[in-house]
Formats: C-alpha cells, structure tokens, sequence
C-alpha cells in the first residue's frame, strides 16, 4: 500500500467526513443567540464553514473517489476534471481569504473604530467568492477531456488475415496553455501562490500580530479594575480572540508545504528541468492535500475552546437526547422547551406526583440520572423530592431541598437551578428553604 493510497483512499476521507459533520454543527450552534456574538461575525464563521465545507466535497471527488473506485476512475472523473478542478481552486481560496477576514473583522471590533457600523458578513463572502472566481479563471482552461481509440491486434500467429478490435476510452489532458512555460511560471507559480497563499497568510499574520498587542494591552488595563462583569466580558473577548488566532495559525501551519513546491517547482523552472516530480516531491504534494483538508476540518474543534460555545453544544446535545429517549420522529417540529417540558413531566410520573393535585404529601427518595437531574436544575446533593399540593395539568411543581447541614447549600442550589432552568424556560421561586420549580403551559 502506497503513501498516496493511504493519505487518499483512507485519511483524507475521514478527516472530511469529520470535518463536514463538524463545520454543519458550528453552523447551527453559531446561529444561536446565546453565543453572544455580533450578527456580522457569525455570518463571516457561517460563510467560511460553508466554503470549507465545499472545498472538502470537492477535493473528495478529486482526490480521493478516483483513488478508491477505479470504475469512477476510468469512465467518469475524465468529465469532471475539467470542472472540479477549477471549483477546488475557487473554494480553497474563498476560504483562505474568509479566514484572513475573520481576523480583520475581528481586530476592527477590538479597536471599535466604528462600533455602530454593520459589516454584513455574508456581502463579504460575496465578494470574497467574486475575487476568487475571476484570481482563478484560467483554471478552467487548463484540462480537457479527450476520447481516445485503441486498437488492440488479435491475429493468430500463424494467419495472413489481420484482425483488430477498437476500443474507445475517455482520458483527461492537460491542456496546451497549462504545457506552456510562460503560462506555469507567471500565472501557476507566481501569480496564483501570491494571491492565493502569500497575501491572505500575510493578512493573518499581520492581524495577528495587531490583535496580540492589543490584547496584551487590555489585559493589563484590567488588572487595575476589580468590576467582575467588566472582567467576564474581556474574559469572553480573551477567548474569542485566542480562538480565532488558533484558526489563523491553523491555516499558515497547513499552507507552508504549498510554498515549498512551488518554489521548488519555479527554481525547476529557472534551470529548465521541469519535468515529472521525483518521489520524495509527489508525497509532499499528497501532504499538502491532506493538510488542506485538516485545516478545513479542525474548526470545530477550534470553537469548542469557547465555554460559551461547548455550553450551547451541549444544549443541543441534551435536546437531541430528549427527542431520541422519547421516540420523536425527525420529521416532527419540537421545541427545546417542549421536549424538556415532556422529559419533566416523565419525571414527576416516575416520582409519584399526580399532575391532578395529591392532598396527602409524601416524601419520595429516589437517585435520579444526571441527565435528568440537571432538567429539574437539582445539583448532585439533592436528593429529596416532596409531592407538591394543587398540582394541576397544566403545570406541576417539585419541590427539593439540599440534606447538608450548611444553612447556605439552600441557596446555592437555588441559585445553580435557576441558571439551568432558564434555558429551559421555567420558573424558579423561593418557598422558605425549598426551591420551587413550576413547569409552565406548553
């Protein structure tokens, strides 16, 4: 099994398939209100998720299908080459370009030169999408497809009649333009790797650099404040900052083998040796296509540096378990709060407590899962339920209380509960030492 076979046929189409999943997530989680970020800057994330995700469907067609279907080989990728590769070269540089926005967009927001200005992200991506498109125009010049005839000789040895098959067969051919020299050196080697590679990454870099400073700047500012809310929003601002710093990094890391090549492939150029590439120089080139891939498919991993990002996710996550554990097909419209709304009432049936009302109270001691724990908003230390009077079917309470004997636990699993419930849309009031949870109308 070849370096190629392996990086082609199995990692690459991993890694997207990962990749694909991931960018669709952070696509939703982004959209989401609770993730705290301007309008604008997430329709740049959403716009350059949405290039990446393309870039991988493209590059698997490309690469990696060709590589492990040799039907798909043989009789269609001929058709598409012409047009794949064009597109592949559209979407990689949308995406670089996207990127170099996310960290321009967000330098401009840290400066707040103009804080009430609106940069509409997705007209960005617009544009983007339009630069990229004319920077790669003569991509669509550079393969053909071509049918071609073979004839294969069948005559027996010792006949004087000659007998041949033919054969057609569709290849892809570089075109005369992509052979000529002049062509690959100032538009292939110079032209595209400056505009595609050298000015985005220097973008990055540059940005970097700025949002460093400036970060380094107002963290020391707020060590002479003591307002906790100030410094939870500049907490958030740290966050968001190192999370986009790690994208930019990611991109320069998985791009420094492209220079490479091409610089080689010019000094090749330069002392008129082209021709094909030895071993070592096509692996290189296989790694490439790999870390473009990578850098396409680690973004969400990349979020989930950001707490308000995994708590969102993980919101999600617990909606998606509620609808899976009551048996909700995927094509029924639900709420979060519908879906937690039922798991509660659930619960309060399993407890014992009669959504009519109950005048004869009972306490009922029961270890609940953590899932189910945290939709009642019960801290692990609360274990005690009371069935609540005048319960009626249009809301039901549960009442709980902490069995420790600190007078302030009361409290603070008070305080934890209303934090989780909220979310959830539920209410939570204070009754003496017991919190009182009341499941509203859905």
């Amino acid at each position: 099994m070849s370096y190629k076979y392996l990086v082609e046929a199995f990692l690459m189409p991993f890694i997207s398939a990962c990749g694909i999943i991931g960018n669709c997530v952070s696509f939703h989680i982004l959209r989401k209100r609770e993730v705290k970020l301007k309008e604008d800057f997430v329709d740049i994330l959403c716009s350059l998720a949405t290039f990446d995700n393309l870039l991988l469907i493209s590059i698997y067609f490309l690469f990696s299908l060709p590589t492990q279907c040799g039907h798909y080989a043989e009789n269609y990728f001929p058709y598409t080459v012409p047009y794949l590769y064009p597109l592949t070269n559209v979407f990689m540089t949308c995406s670089g370009y996207m990127t170099a926005c996310v960290g321009i967009n967000r330098y401009l927001d840290l400066i707040d030169m103009n804080p009430n200005v609106k940069r509409a992200g997705y007209i960005q991506a617009l544009i983007v999408l339009i630069m990229a498109s004319l920077v790669n125009v003569p991509r669509w010049f550079e393969f053909e497809y071509q049918i071609e005839t073979l004839s294969t000789d069948l005559t027996p040895g010792n006949e004087s009649m000659k007998v041949f098959i033919n054969t057609t067969k569709v290849v892809a051919r570089t075109t005369d333009l992509r052979k000529d020299e002049d062509y690959v050196r100032d538009y292939t080697l110079i032209a595209s790797s400056v505009l595609v590679v050298f000015l985005p990454t220097l973008c990055m870099f540059v940005t970097t650099v700025l949002i460093s400073r400036d970060l380094m700047r107002v963290t020391k500012a707020s060590n002479a404040l003591n307002n906790s809310q100030e410094e939870k929003r500049r907490k958030r601002n740290r966050n968001i900052t190192c999370v986009l710093v790690m994208i930019i990094v990611l991109f320069m890391v998985t791009h420094v083998g492209e220079i490479f090549i091409a610089l080689y492939e010019m000094s090749n150029l330069r002392d008129g040796k082209r021709g094909a590439f030895p071993t070592w120089a096509k692996n290189i080139v296989t790694t490439n296509h790999l870390l473009i891939v990578i850098n396409s498919s680690l973004n969400f991993v990349i979020y989930c540096k950001d707490v308000v990002f995994r708590r969102c996710l993980l919101t999600v996550y617990r909606a998606w378990s509620i609808r899976k554990q009551m048996g909700i097909p995927g094509d029924v419209t639900i709420s979060i709060h519908s879906m937690a709304a039922q798991q509660l009432r659930s619960l309060n049936s399993e407890l014992g407590i009669n959504l009519h009302g109950d005048p004869s109270p009972e306490v009922i001691l029961r270890e609940l899962d953590p899932q189910s724990m945290i939709l009642c908003g019960l801290s692990p230390a609360s274990r005690t339920y009371q069935r609540p009077n005048g319960s009626t079917i249009q809301g039901c309470v549960v009442r709980f209380q902490t069995r420790g004997s600190d007078p302030n636990s009361s409290g603070e699993v008070q305080d934890q509960a209303s934090r989780d419930l909220k979310k959830f849309g539920y209410s939570l009031s204070d009754c003496s030492s017991k919190a009182v949870v009341t499941l509203p109308t859905t």
